[in-house]
């Protein structure tokens, strides 16, 4: 009679419990699946493709929401970490403010192998403690192809600033960095000789192109707006968006020769409020094969090596090995020391 009793008070302790563990779970589930992190990109045609690459396949297989923003604001970063008020938790920088950033003590430190990253299949050059590279684009010379046959175009800077051989208008960036880069390439440096910047030579080179520029524009989209219309022959700005236009029919055509290589990067603002699902999250879009998926929405290059292993031989991306090798990288470190004052200086240089 006794073992009669035991047996149902153990029957019914189980009838309680499995209720209860089964809500336990229910609820983890839950919450997970309730879990979010807030992602901020550069918005446009870049963060639709990040969508459908990355954001909505990261979502499926891990039950964890993106909450997307953008801009990725520099000085709202900045201001955000510093007032201990974070909002965000992955954003897409450039790889000059990774720099200035990392002096700022504005991120979180990224360990590599506890996020289950591979640090060699990114070039060396790229990946730092706090950061992990998210793509490459080039700044490349463009041209409209109803008003520039392609066996007349310009071919490379020089032939940009000669209007004489090569005329129409133009368009040029409102932005120190690449178009420092450009105006020195345009004045004879070769790409081995660009770093550091000779500053002065660079607006030298410039005030000889000045008079015959349009438009400088601020946003790529007005750069891109301003080739398809026809409102300019030619265009420094990156080529990804040009690539997308002449897919979609427009007049626009991309000259890879001495193209200059920006790159981008992931990085946690010091401070996130889900640092372990923002380290997930990079994991995730820092795999080859997503990174492959990236490139079948838009033209940037994959940041990491392998990703080319799933990519088309024929694509036409800034890190294909073959066009690699036309192009010049960047120096992010010389821009994290000297950004403010090319700025200011280029600033008052427009205006005269």
């Amino acid at each position: 009679m006794k073992h009669s009793n035991r047996t149902t008070s153990l029957t019914r302790r189980t009838l309680i419990t499995l209720p209860l563990l089964a809500g336990i779970f229910a609820a983890a589930a839950t919450a997970r699946a309730e879990e979010s992190i807030v992602v901020v990109g550069q918005g446009g045609s870049y963060q639709e493709a990040q969508r459908k690459a990355f954001f909505e396949p990261f979502t499926k297989a891990t039950g964890i929401k993106i909450i997307e923003q953008s801009p990725a604001d520099n000085g709202k970063f900045q201001a955000m970490v510093e007032s201990g008020n974070v909002e965000w938790d992955v954003v897409d920088v450039g790889q000059g403010f990774v720099l200035r950033g990392t002096k700022l003590n504005l991120f979180e430190k990224v360990d590599y192998a506890t996020a289950g990253i591979t640090k060699d299949d990114f070039d060396a050059k790229l990946v730092t403690d706090f950061s992990v590279p998210s793509i490459v684009w080039s700044t490349t010379l463009n041209y409209n192809t109803d008003l520039v046959k392609p066996e007349e175009s310009a071919k490379n800077w020089a032939q940009f600033w000669d209007v004489e051989k090569f005329p129409g208008e133009r368009t040029l960036p409102k932005l120190p960095v690449n178009l420092l880069e450009i105006a020195l390439l345009a004045d004879g440096v070769e790409p081995a000789n660009l770093y550091p910047l000779d500053v002065d030579r660079a607006f030298k080179s410039l005030d000889k192109i000045k008079p015959h520029i349009q438009v400088w524009w601020e946003s790529a989209a007005k750069a891109e707006q301003l080739l398809v219309d026809g409102e300019v022959a030619y265009s420094a700005a990156g080529q990804a968006r040009v690539q997308k236009a002449q897919r979609d029919g427009a007049p626009v055509a991309v000259n890879w020769d001495q193209g200059t290589l920006t790159s981008q990067s992931w990085v946690i603002p010091r401070g996130s409020k889900h640092r372990d699902a923002a380290l997930k999250f990079l994991a995730f879009v820092s795999d080859p094969e997503r990174q492959a998926e990236l490139s079948k929405h838009i033209d940037y290059g994959p940041s990491n090596k392998k990703a080319f292993q799933f990519i088309a031989n024929d694509a036409q991306l800034p890190t294909s090995p073959e066009l690699l090798e036309k192009q010049v990288l960047t120096d992010p470190q010389w821009w994290a020391d000297n950004l403010d004052s090319v700025n200011e200086r280029l600033n008052k240089w427009l205006l005269q």
